[in-house]
């Protein structure tokens, strides 16, 4: 655990562009994480965005154009490129993204017993606190050496295998895109998806 490895500015950039662009977009659909399917907005009792994004690389479209810069900015800022050259002894690549806004009251767990590379142990998971958090929403916690016990290999994702010829980079670190947006067909349904929602809900209806 890192404290203060990021400009304080980084991450109020990135999250003032989730709120004035994200967070009112009722009718938007984004991809999450929970389900693995494109949904709207839900909110909690206490006004949070209920379910987490998933991928915001793969966000198409002009009207989150902002928050999707701000967010892979500061998910690439050179603090995080430098100490992943540490960690892996080599440059890393950014394969998977979420977004939180509400607490999601997970059960102790590690990443690694749901998203892992090919071959075990080597994707490293970072956890990036854009805002200060108060203790009673909810702690984050680290358990010294569990990073060493086996994981159930059924359960885990594997990540690694996303074709490497689809990406961008921010910060000169390469970004996997997992759907097609590298493609004028991926394009526009990206964009239908963001700034179109109402046809995308009429093309949904009609499947």
């Amino acid at each position: 655990m890192l404290r203060g490895l990021l400009p304080p500015a980084v991450c109020e950039t990135a999250r003032l562009a989730f709120l004035r662009e994200v967070w009112p977009a009722r009718r938007a659909y984004f991809k999450r994480h929970a389900s693995g399917r494109y949904e709207r907005n839900v909110y909690t009792e206490h006004g949070h965005m209920k379910y987490p994004i998933m991928n915001l690389q793969d966000i198409g479209g002009r009207r989150f154009r902002a928050f999707r810069q701000h967010a892979l900015e500061l998910l690439t800022h050179p603090h995080v490129r430098q100490l992943m050259q540490q960690l892996f002894g080599e440059p890393a690549r950014l394969v998977h993204t979420m977004y939180f806004d509400g607490n999601q009251a997970t059960w102790a767990h590690r990443d690694g017993d749901y998203l892992d590379a090919s071959a075990a142990g080597q994707m490293i998971g970072v956890w990036i606190a854009a805002e200060d958090i108060h203790p009673d929403a909810g702690r984050f916690y680290l358990v010294p050496g569990s990073h060493r016990s086996p994981s159930a290999p059924s359960m885990i994702r594997n990540l690694t295998n996303a074709p490497t010829d689809r990406y961008i980079a921010v910060n000169n670190v390469p970004i996997v895109l997992h759907e097609d947006s590298h493609t004028l067909a991926g394009v526009l349904k990206a964009t239908i998806k963001s700034d179109y929602p109402l046809v995308y809900s009429m093309l949904r209806a009609l499947r």
